[in-house]
């Protein structure tokens, strides 16, 4: 292990920003499951985008993702949890980086009561002096009723939709 100076203190740096990287993934769940408006239009870059595998886009920049949620949450009560989490920095960009999110939520919509296993693939940036999301995608691998939970797992069609019927998932 090299006593160099410089080498400590960009580990400890690197080992900051991970741990910042991780909170902001935290705040963003329970910042959506608390309806906190304020949090979550500081989570995002100015440019930052949030959509869907399946090719929804929810917001192309801060104000848009913001309009999504102001048009959404209302109507939404949720438990998100986080699993784990991966993160990958970009070395020729020591401000940017990349990562996965390993969730379950729990939540009541319009059209009833779900349980949803879903993946985030994010690509956080620094800026404002922290970090944010640059862009956040979603994928399903379920979002099901709980009386449907039995079995989900046993086809491809497991992730419905506000309109009732089922699409199916993204892995």
């Amino acid at each position: 292990m090299s006593s160099d100076p410089q080498n400590l203190e960009r580990r400890i740096q690197r080992l900051e920003d991970r741990a910042s990287i991780q909170d902001l993934a935290v705040r963003y769940c329970l910042a959506v499951d608390e309806h906190d408006y304020d949090t979550l239009g500081q989570l995002f870059t100015r440019d930052g985008r949030l959509r869907t595998e399946s090719g929804q886009v929810k917001g192309d920049g801060a104000a848009q993702v913001m309009d999504f949620y102001r048009r959404v949450l209302p109507n939404l009560v949720s438990h998100h949890f986080v699993h784990g989490h991966t993160i990958d920095f970009d070395e020729q960009n020591p401000g940017r980086a990349t990562g996965m999110v390993s969730a379950h939520a729990e939540s009541h919509r319009p059209d009833g009561q779900v349980i949803i296993a879903l993946r985030y693939h994010d690509t956080y940036r620094q800026q404002d002096g922290g970090w944010r999301f640059q862009e956040r995608l979603q994928s399903f691998l379920y979002i099901v009723p709980p009386d449907r939970y039995d079995g989900v797992l046993g086809g491809p069609r497991r992730v419905r939709g506000s309109d009732g019927e089922f699409a199916v998932a993204d892995w």
